[in-house]
């Protein structure tokens, strides 16, 4: 999903492929604010992704559950990788 962003240490027109989720804005708004992230809180900061540093993200690939789908005989599952996406 497009995402665009304006903010200090940012470079205008500038790119990150780098795979994020949802949970990680919260930690990264905080990161952007100067404030603590709660070690609590699930989601990494990609404010470094958004500053032009990529390789702080894991090697592993990111899978996840469509939990809502439960009700039906097939549920999706997603495995992606910044080299490879499956649905």
């Amino acid at each position: 999903m497009p995402f665009l962003i304006k903010g200090p240490g940012i470079k205008p027109g500038s790119i990150c492929d780098d795979i994020v989720s949802n949970v990680d804005f919260a930690p990264t708004w905080l990161d952007f604010a100067g404030l603590k992230i709660p070690n609590y809180m699930q989601g990494d900061s990609f404010l470094e992704s958004l500053k032009g540093s990529t390789g702080k993200q894991p090697d592993d690939a990111v899978a996840y559950h469509r939990y809502w789908m439960h009700g039906e005989d097939f549920h999706n599952a997603y495995v992606s990788s910044p080299t490879y996406l499956d649905t």
